[in-house]
């Protein structure tokens, strides 16, 4: 039984052009009438609730699984302290790599964002010199993989782990920070074990989320290591493959 679906938002619930169908909203409405929980699980901070309404969720875990909340509270938080992510924040603006730290809405890049994520992006510049905040999520990008992640992968301090999407931006959390461990506080929060959750995603940071719940399923359009890790394969996120498995597997 299902009482649970968790589901990435990029390239998973959204379609490429970053948008959700009517069919889909459909669809979760009828799971949420079954009384079935809605949680999605994303990389993106706050920017999430820009792309789909959080009415539509009873849950969400952000900034990888830095941050739950369940019933519109905190079940989750697990950020990287100041002290472990200044000396990698400084040492790879010595090198000349672009890095930001997030901080709940705000953004702190050692270059301008307007040129890369547009106006509505909210940060301020910094050499890191004296950074005292406590990040949910430093992101690296690898404008040069083959050089500049051996680079990040030498930095990265004890406590912290890195996620390379297949868009190639490195992603910095705390360790304990993973979408499984956000989702299983979700799903705590209600008293819902994992073997009652159904997980989807198509990225290399979902792989522990669709292992450690019942059912993971993978995107068609998900890379190899997420289809195998996952116990399924739905259609692709423009073929609204999330509505497509839960119709066949829920609503049939």
């Amino acid at each position: 039984m299902i009482r649970m679906i968790v589901t990435d938002l990029d390239d998973t619930l959204l379609r490429t052009d970053k948008t959700v169908s009517k069919a889909t909203f459909d669809t979760f409405e009828a799971c949420r009438q079954k009384g079935i929980k809605l949680v999605f699980a994303t990389a993106r901070g706050v920017s999430a609730s820009k792309l789909v309404p959080l009415s539509m969720f009873d849950g969400w875990s952000i900034m990888n699984g830095a941050a739950a909340f369940a019933d519109g509270q905190q079940v989750y938080a697990c950020p990287i302290p100041p002290d472990a992510a200044r000396p990698m924040l400084l040492a790879l603006t010595e090198r000349g790599v672009k890095v930001t730290a997030e901080v709940g809405d705000w953004h702190w890049p050692n270059f301008d964002m307007l040129h890369y994520w547009g106006d509505g992006m909210r940060f301020t510049q910094t050499d890191y010199v004296g950074f005292d905040k406590h990040a949910d999520k430093l992101c690296i990008w690898l404008e040069n993989p083959e050089q500049q992640l051996p680079i990040a992968q030498a930095l990265l301090p004890e406590g912290l782990h890195m996620h390379v999407t297949k868009d190639d931006l490195g992603m910095v959390m705390h360790e304990e920070a993973t979408k499984s461990r956000a989702v299983l506080a979700i799903a705590a929060h209600w008293g819902i074990p994992p073997e009652q959750i159904v997980a989807f995603g198509d990225d290399s940071n979902d792989v522990d989320l669709l292992q450690v719940c019942g059912t993971g399923v993978a995107m068609a359009n998900a890379l190899d290591d997420v289809k195998q890790a996952a116990d399924e394969t739905t259609l692709s996120c423009d073929q609204d493959g999330v509505a497509h498995w839960l119709q066949t597997h829920i609503l049939h």
